[in-house]
């Protein structure tokens, strides 16, 4: 599509379970482990790099990132213990089972979670620049 980045496609993409799931082809956990590549996916995550990582694993909607999973680990209360600002966590449900309505919610909070990140990294930034400034200011 035109306009639209690599990121921006791989972000649209992994709002489908199925896209989720193939990125666990080298998922470290088995069918007897609570954290199957199934359940990981039911939950938001997908796999980074799994070479490099073969644990760490990323919302696709929050983009909390976490690793270190054991087999007993949940990952449905793992992501909610780690990321109170997950409205996918939050609505309790997967994919196959939401509305069109909750789908579009979920859109609109996400836009607004990322434009919130955006805002303070940028305000962090402004607010870094002017101790600097201003610092410089005071030894004139």
């Amino acid at each position: 599509m035109p306009g639209i980045n690599k990121q921006e496609d791989l972000t649209t993409r992994l709002y489908k379970f199925e896209q989720r799931l193939k990125t666990f082809h080298s998922w470290p956990f088995g069918r007897d482990c609570a954290c199957t590549a199934e359940k990981m996916a039911e939950a938001g995550f997908y796999v980074l790099n799994p070479k490099r990582e073969p644990d760490l694993v990323k919302c696709f909607f929050c983009l909390k990132e976490l690793d270190g999973w054991e087999e007993a680990d949940d990952p449905w209360k793992e992501h909610e213990s780690h990321s109170q600002e997950c409205s996918f966590i939050k609505l309790g449900k997967e994919e196959s089972e939401m509305t069109l309505g909750e789908i579009l919610q979920l859109l609109v909070d996400r836009t607004l979670l990322i434009s919130k990140r955006q805002y303070e990294a940028a305000r962090q930034q402004f607010t870094e620049g002017y101790e600097n400034v201003k610092e410089l200011l005071n030894k004139i």
